[in-house]
C-alpha cells in the first residue's frame, strides 16, 4: 500500500501550462533558476524523480484529483513549491492534498504531521548543514540530482537501484562503524545520520550529517559524542540517482574496547588487528599484501603458492622483529574458525562444511574483517594434506578443503595473544 502524507500549501496564481480536466501530466523537469513553473487544471499531476526546484525559483501545481511526488524530488533552500488539489479549478479551494508516493517502500513518512512542510522547503540552517563549509561538493552530489530529463535512461537507472541491505552499526569510542551488503549496480553510497530517528535522505531537516560518494560498503563515522544514541541510513547511488534508503539502525558510541559478535575485541574501530577472545588469537584484519587505512583494507591481497606464503610471512615479520611472538600462517582449524555465514545456516562460525543458502561474500565477520569481496576466495593454512597438497579455506563459500600446493592463494596472519608479554 502506498504511503502518503497530507500537508498544507498555499497556491499563488501565475502564468504557466494548463491541461484538460481528464489529462494526466508528468512533471519531469523543474523550473529554471529564478523562474516560476506552473502546471494546472489536470486530473492528476506526478512530479518525477530528479525534479529540482532551485533557489529563487517556484514550482506551482493545481490538480483536480491528485498530486503525486516520487522519491527524489528536491527543493533547494530559497526555492518554493506549492500544490493544490481543487476539484473545481478556477474557484477558491481549501488545503492541498499532497500525496508523497513511495511505491518501492522507500520509507516515506505516513500520516499527517505538522512538520511535513519541511520536506519541501528546507530552512537556510538546513541548507548550511547540508551544503556548507568543506562539505559543499559532497553535499551537492548527495542532495541534488543533476539529471532533470524526463523518462529515458535516467528513470531506468533509478528503477535498477535497490536499497542497501543488512545495514549494521557497531559502536566505538566517539565513532560508529557501518557495514552493509554491496549493491552491484551502484557506483557509490550516501550515508546519513541523526540524533533523532526518522531519517529521510530527501529531507535535510531529518538528519544532522552525511557523507556522499562512499566507495565501499562500509564507513566509520567519527567525531560523535559518546553515550548518546545516533541513527543511520544508507542509500546506493549511480549517475546522480539515489536508491530508496536502507533500514534505519542505531548505535551508542562509548569509550573503551569494542566487542563484536560476543567474540572479537577491537581496541578501537580503526585498530589494524583484532583479538579472538574464544581462541586467544590476534589476527591481522587485512590479508597479506593489503594495507589498513583505518576503516578498510586497501590494495589487493597477495597471491602465493604454499611455499611462497611462508616466505612472504618471514618478510612481513622483518620490520616487526621487536614484536613477540611473530606473526604466522594459521592452522586449518584456526583459519576455518573465521568463517561467518550471513545466511545463518549453518550456524555462526560453522565447522568447514560451507555456508548454505543465500549468504554474503566473503564469508567473514564484516565488522571485524571489512575487506570487501577482494578478500574472498582461497586462503592458505599451514596444514598439509598429502604429497603436493595443503589445506585452505574458500571464503567465497566458507568451505575448507585441500588443494595443490603450487596453486596461488591469499594469506591471513595471526599470532597467539597468550604468549605476549604485554597481555
Amino acid at each position: 500500500m502506498t504511503d502518503s502524507v497530507l500537508v498544507s500549501a498555499n497556491f499563488k496564481s501565475g502564468s504557466g501550462s494548463e491541461c484538460g480536466p481528464q489529462e494526466d501530466r508528468a512533471v519531469t523537469t523543474g523550473p529554471q533558476p529564478g523562474a516560476t513553473k506552473e502546471v494546472a487544471g489536470c486530473r492528476s499531476i506526478s512530479v518525477e524523480n530528479g525534479v529540482l526546484v532551485p533557489a529563487t525559483s517556484s514550482l506551482q501545481l493545481v490538480a483536480r484529483e491528485r498530486i503525486v511526488f516520487r522519491p527524489g524530488v528536491r527543493v533547494a533552500a530559497g526555492g518554493y513549491l506549492s500544490a493544490r488539489v481543487n476539484p473545481t479549478y478556477g474557484s477558491s479551494a481549501g488545503l492541498a492534498n499532497l500525496a508523497i508516493s513511495d511505491p518501492e517502500g522507500a520509507g516515506t513518512p505516513s500520516g499527517g504531521s505538522a512538520e511535513s512542510p519541511r520536506w519541501w522547503t528546507p530552512e537556510s540552517e538546513d541548507a548550511r548543514r547540508r551544503e556548507g563549509g568543506a562539505s559543499t561538493t559532497a553535499a551537492q552530489a548527495a542532495g541534488t540530482s543533476t539529471s532533470t530529463g524526463g523518462g529515458g535512461s535516467g528513470d531506468a537507472n533509478e528503477q535498477a537501484l535497490t536499497a542497501p541491505r543488512s545495514l549494521t552499526a557497531t559502536p566505538g569510542d566517539g565513532s560508529v562503524g557501518l557495514y552493509w551488503e554491496n549493491v552491484q549496480e551502484a557506483d557509490g553510497y550516501h550515508v546519513y545520520w541523526s540524533r533523532n530517528p526518522g531519517i529521510h535522505p530527501y529531507t535535510a531537516a531529518s538528519y544532522d550529517g552525511f557523507v556522499a560518494n562512499v566507495s565501499d560498503a562500509r564507513l566509520i563515522v567519527g567525531e560523535l559524542e559518546n553515550d548518546h544514541e545516533y541513527f543511520f541510513v544508507v542509500t546506493a547511488a549511480r549517475g546522480g540517482h539515489e536508491s530508496p534508503p536502507s533500514i534505519e539502525v542505531a548505535a551508542i558510541p562509548e569509550a573503551g574496547p569494542v566487542l563484536v559478535a560476543g567474540r572479537y575485541r577491537l581496541e578501537a574501530l580503526d585498530a589494524p588487528t583484532v583479538v579472538d577472545l574464544e581462541t586467544g588469537l590476534e589476527w591481522q584484519r587485512c590479508a597479506l599484501g593489503q594495507q589498513w587505512d583505518g576503516a578498510a583494507c586497501t590494495g589487493s591481497a597477495g597471491a602465493y603458492s604454499h611455499a611462497e606464503a611462508r616466505q612472504a610471512t618471514t618478510a612481513f615479520n622483518r620490520p616487526h622483529a621487536s614484536e613477540e611472538p611473530e606473526w604466522r600462517v594459521p592452522a586449518i582449524e584456526e583459519l576455518q574458525g573465521l568463517v561467518y555465514c550471513t545466511s545463518g545456516t549453518p550456524a555462526h562460525f560453522p565447522d568447514g562444511t560451507g555456508c548454505w543458502g543465500s549468504h554474503g561474500i566473503p564469508t567473514l565477520e564484516p565488522t571485524v574483517f571489512p575487506t570487501g569481496s577482494a578478500a574472498g576466495g582461497w586462503f592458505w593454512s599451514r596444514s598439509t594434506h598429502t604429497d603436493g597438497q595443503a589445506w585452505g579455506v574458500d571464503f567465497d563459500r566458507g568451505i575448507a578443503q585441500p588443494y595443490h600446493s603450487s596453486a596461488f592463494s591469499s594469506v591471513r596472519l595471526l599470532r597467539p595473544v597468550s604468549e605476549r608479554g604485554d597481555e
